[in-house]
Order: structure tokens, then sequence, then C-alpha cells
């Protein structure tokens, strides 16, 4: 069984054992309750979002699979590393924009929380424009 759950960890990134872990301390002596999330894996996604990394399956992360709350958990955690990225408004994502191909990805943002990103962005308004440019950053930063 464990085998099973451990699976669903892969790809999450560098955090992954303290995850595995902090899962396993959670539902690992409880078979029922562990048994329950393996049969309903987006509980096991829901539990990794909340837990502040990316929800990550045999797969491959999917985030167009992913909730609105779920991918505001993931923006969420990693604000401050978005905020590095893009800026605090229009103008600084424009200049970021200008500049993408002497850009680099802030350390510790993960593909995933950029994919994540992306598709919050396809999801919510974006009266200002702002977003619209943010798309743009990281569709060059997620073909790299």
């Amino acid at each position: 069984v464990d085998k099973e759950v451990i699976e669903k960890f892969s790809k999450v990134g560098e955090q992954s054992d303290a995850i595995i872990k902090n899962f396993w301390d959670e539902f690992g002596e409880n078979q029922e309750k562990l048994q329950r999330l393996i049969d309903n894996p987006s509980l096991i996604d829901a539990w990794i979002a909340k837990n502040g990394v990316s929800a990550v399956g045999k797969e491959g992360f999917n985030a167009a699979s992913k909730t609105l709350p779920e991918l505001h958990a993931i923006a969420k955690q990693n604000s401050a590393l978005f905020r590095q990225l893009f800026g605090t408004n229009e103008k600084g994502a424009q200049e970021v924009l200008d500049n993408i191909k002497n850009i680099k990805v802030p350390e510790g943002l993960s593909k995933e929380a950029m994919q994540a990103y992306r598709e919050l962005i396809n999801r919510v308004g974006d009266p200002r424009g702002t977003q619209a440019i943010r798309a743009k950053i990281l569709d060059e930063l997620l073909k790299r």
C-alpha cells in the first residue's frame, strides 16, 4: 500500500522526502484512512496542495485538472517567488517580458508551480491586463 502512496509523490521535487514523511506520519498508521486516500487520488492531490507542494501524480503534473482552490493554494505558497519573477505591477511584468531572454526562474520556483499559475490565469479575469503579460512570461519560461 505504501508504494502506491509514494508513487503519488514522485516528481514533487526537492521537498519530496519531507512531504512523504509528513504524509506517512499523518496517515501511515491508519490503514483504513490510507486505503480511502489511495482509492481517491484527488484527496492525495488536495493534501499535497494544502501542504505547500505541487500535486503530482504518476502521469506528471496536470494543472488543468486542478480545482480553482488548489491552484490558488499553489500560487499563494509560491507568492514571494512569483513576485520576484514578475515584479509587482503591469510595468514590472512588461519589463520582465521585454527582457525575457535574460530572465532566470527564481531558485525554488518549480515548473509545476508555474504551470499552476498559468492555469489560474486562464480561469480568472484580468481587467488590467497584467495577467496577460504574466501569461506570456510563463509561456516563454515553460518552453525552456
